[in-house]
């Protein structure tokens, strides 16, 4: 048998056994590749994938969704199957695929190389007057520039090749990229060449598996989605949560922590959302802002009762570590068991709201509870601003009773909340050249606590801002003080954990610059922070800095920041260590010469809180600054002869042996919004003990969510009867 036989059979055979496109993998490329040339991607029910040659009646794109010359077509019919792609020549030389005729050769084994989703093709040389290709050399990339953005993320990983995976249809594998929990499901492309599934999660999902994420098939017996959950045929295992109890509620929340959903980032989410309730044939409905509303029909005999509404928000605050390497955008949140909590590596773990929204939805999987109709709204954005409720409209939900599960303390029931208002500053300046005989430094603040501005700003805490501002400010009235830049802060109901600002100084002042705001800080941290922040450390460093702003105008940035109120203002006269009205100075961000500085403020009194805005708005005006004062929130006012919350008391009671505190909230929950659009809407609140929300030492404790679980659970059984 000849070389050019052996070689054509051996690759025959190696295209026998090449990969099955998953169903779900294509409905996921749909949108980006329906329309190419070779065939229709549409529902994939019923069609077979073909890798062939060119067609007559079709021109040859050489770079098709695959490697080494294959091109991926669908055909109507029949199943989902591989057929051989190269076409034999008829005649002389039939022995060479086409493709081969083409250059588009497949390298040797030793010169195989991944293209970033293109063709591998070697340099033509010219020897002895006959065209040869020269291995290894020459290796270009070649892009998918015809096809959608979507095809082009995706990514080819390269794997170890034998001959076992060759044989391989399809496989998932595990990547160990910086974590054990994350799971990247792998397809098999081409010849050794794997593609993970698209990231695009703002693309709907037609099919979906048990978790909402991937889609199933029939012949995968087991795959790995981002999170480390393990979904079969015969169910859905978790990983780093499958020994906690309730099993229903982490199972839920695990798959929540695999989707980024980072507030304005939660339509990935949404559809996992979806999908999983198309699972459960649930029926589901969204509104025009992205809310989602899930109705679970009651257990058997109890099916025409009046209604309960779960109420939770989907979108978390997205902060982490310094030194944390986590894109929120794109990155599945990395768990951590820790005794009795559940943790996340460096960042903030989402469970505000996150745990409330896995029980409300447990319930859809828990058969030991029986109750009525369910209704679970599922709202969007609430971290910045509650907009997600603000958008309900009226006949959204025909429930009447509510039970809202965004509390943080597991020992009360919370009645009542403060409502908000936010003021924006932008500062615009102009840039100048340095001074000659000038030199650049940079002040970095980190270490803090931080946390909610709303539950922990009666802890004293550090506010990174201010106190990064309160030692420029000392700087500046012993020397000229020029602002390149200052930055802190990510989220307006976040306290600041971490700031940072460049200035410009005399070459001459460095060392005593950097005296006076070593002194300043030690004071801060010794007389302040002793005992509440004792992580807070912070550095001077020198850095280069051509151009900053003029001596009035850093200066002007700095009155304004240490002039904007931060902390708390006044406590409540009538319930005992709450916090009645408090501003927090969250964001300053520098673009260019613009400066631009975000404050929120929260009091449990209207008339209290209409004071502090117009204060704010003054406070800007008097600096030239631009002020913009969205509209806030309302309050939520407490009615303590609820019948729904003498149903959680007694439920409380029943369970635990002692009576919950009755308590209002320093913070804005969503209850004063959507009782503003249903006013006959009765509601409670409550939840599990959740330390650090809105910072990177976000956890909650494992035995709380038990405790709340069974709380939820007695309270959704005695409402039918009540």
């Amino acid at each position: 048998m000849g070389r050019e036989r052996r070689r054509f059979l051996r690759h025959r055979h190696r295209r026998r056994h090449s990969a099955l496109l998953c169903r779900s993998a294509m409905d996921r490329l749909e949108p980006a590749v329906g329309n190419q040339p070779g065939g229709h991607l549409g529902h994939l029910d019923g069609q077979r994938v073909r890798r062939g040659g060119r067609r007559r009646d079709r021109p040859f794109r050489r770079t098709q969704l695959g490697i080494h010359g294959q091109q991926h077509h669908l055909v109507p019919g029949g199943d989902p199957r591989a057929q051989p792609a190269g076409r034999v020549r008829r005649g002389p030389g039939r022995d060479r695929p086409a493709f081969r005729r083409r250059g588009l050769v497949r390298p040797r084994r030793r010169h195989r190389r991944l293209a970033r989703g293109g063709l591998v093709r070697r340099r033509q040389r010219v020897r002895g007057g006959r065209r040869r290709y020269h291995p290894g050399r020459g290796v270009r990339r070649v892009r998918h520039d015809h096809l959608d953005d979507p095809v082009q993320q995706h990514r080819l990983l390269p794997v170890r090749r034998d001959r076992r995976r060759r044989r391989d249809h399809l496989r998932f594998r595990l990547q160990r990229s910086g974590s054990a929990q994350r799971g990247e499901r792998l397809v098999r492309h081409g010849y050794g060449a794997f593609r993970p599934p698209q990231r695009n999660f703002g693309r709907p999902l037609r099919r979906a598996s048990c978790c909402g994420i991937v889609g199933p098939c029939s012949s995968l017996p087991t795959l790995t989605c981002f999170t480390g959950i393990r979904i079969t045929n015969q169910g859905v295992m978790m990983g780093k949560l499958d020994k906690l109890q309730p099993s229903a509620v982490w199972r839920v929340f695990e798959l929540l922590s695999g989707v980024p959903r980072g507030s304005g980032n939660e339509q990935g989410v949404m559809n996992a959302l979806k999908a999983w309730a198309d699972e459960r044939s649930l029926a589901w409905k969204e509104d025009k802002v992205g809310n989602l509303l899930i109705t679970i029909p009651g257990t058997k005999g109890l099916e025409k009762i009046a209604p309960v509404l779960i109420q939770g928000h989907v979108d978390m605050v997205c902060e982490k570590n310094a030194a944390t390497k986590h894109d929120f955008a794109t990155d599945p949140i990395k768990l951590q068991v820790l005794g009795d909590w559940v943790t996340a590596d460096g960042t903030t773990l989402g469970a505000d709201n996150g745990i409330g929204v896995a029980m409300g939805l447990a319930l859809a999987d828990d058969k030991s509870t029986p109750h009525g109709p369910v209704e679970v709204l599922l709202t969007v954005d609430e971290e910045r601003g509650l907009t997600g409720a603000a958008g309900v409209m009226p006949g959204f939900f025909t429930a009447r009773r509510m039970i809202n599960l965004d509390s943080e303390e597991d020992d009360a029931i919370f009645v009542g909340c403060a409502g908000g208002r936010d003021t924006e500053f932008v500062l615009r300046n102009r840039t100048t050249r340095a001074p000659k005989d000038s030199a650049g430094r940079k002040v970095t603040i980190t270490g803090l606590k931080g946390g909610h501005s709303g539950l922990d700003i009666g802890t004293g805490r550090g506010n990174a801002i201010k106190i990064l501002t309160r030692a420029l400010a000392v700087a500046a009235a012993d020397m000229d003080l020029r602002l390149v830049d200052i930055r802190g802060g990510s989220m307006r109901n976040a306290i600041p954990r971490e700031a940072e600002a460049r200035v410009v100084i005399d070459k001459a002042k460095g060392r005593r610059f950097k005296q006076i705001v070593d002194a300043q800080l030690q004071r801060i941290a010794g007389e302040e922070l002793a005992g509440v922040d004792d992580g807070f450390t912070w550095q001077v460093a020198a850095v280069k800095a051509p151009r900053c702003l003029g001596l009035a105008s850093s200066r002007t940035a700095l009155d304004l920041m240490t002039a904007i109120p931060n902390g708390v203002l006044a406590m409540s006269k009538d319930i005992p260590g709450l916090v009645e009205t408090s501003s927090n100075l969250g964001v300053v961000a520098t673009d260019g010469a613009k400066i631009r500085l975000v404050c929120c403020s929260r009091s449990s009194v209207m008339s209290v809180l209409g004071e502090l805005v117009d204060r704010h708005a003054a406070i800007g005006r008097l600096a030239g600054a631009e002020v913009i004062q969205p509209e806030g929130y309302p309050g939520w006012k407490p009615n303590l002869k609820s019948n729904l919350l003498q149903v959680v008391k007694k439920q409380y009671g029943k369970a635990f042996g002692i009576e919950p505190q009755l308590l209002a909230i320093h913070a804005g929950l969503e209850c004063g919004l959507l009782t503003e659009k249903y006013p006959d809407l009765d509601i409670v609140s409550f939840g599990p003990n959740i330390k650090g929300a809105h910072s990177p030492d976000e956890k909650v404790q494992i035995s709380s969510v038990q405790k709340i679980w069974k709380l939820f659970a007695a309270t959704m059984r005695e409402l039918p009867r009540s």
